[in-house]
């Protein structure tokens, strides 16, 4: 995930350093079309690195809820907070 998420964020980078280069064309009235073609491609590939990210993030989310509490020993386990009590040998002072 980590390599996805890598290319991700250069794909942004590369994505906002050319729309400043085409911020400054259309400034200078000149035509940009070729830079915009290479941002629409980038943008593409931005949608197709971000699905791959997503993919594998749900794929870590569902590995990591199939593990489940561990519990120290020294915990107690009970089902209810009477049997806990119990167990647990309170006395209140009242």
């Amino acid at each position: 995930m980590q390599t996805a998420k890598f290319d991700f964020d250069n794909t942004n980078r590369d994505i906002n350093a050319i729309q400043k280069e085409i911020g400054k064309i259309l400034k200078a009235k000149g035509d940009a079309k070729v830079l915009l073609e290479k941002k629409a491609a980038l943008e593409k590939q931005k949608k197709d690195i971000q699905k791959e990210v997503d993919d594998r993030r749900a794929g870590l989310e569902k590995k990591v809820n199939s593990v489940g509490n561990l519990v120290h020993p020294s915990v107690p386990v009970s089902n209810d907070e009477v049997t806990h009590l119990k167990s647990l040998s309170l006395t209140f002072v009242g």
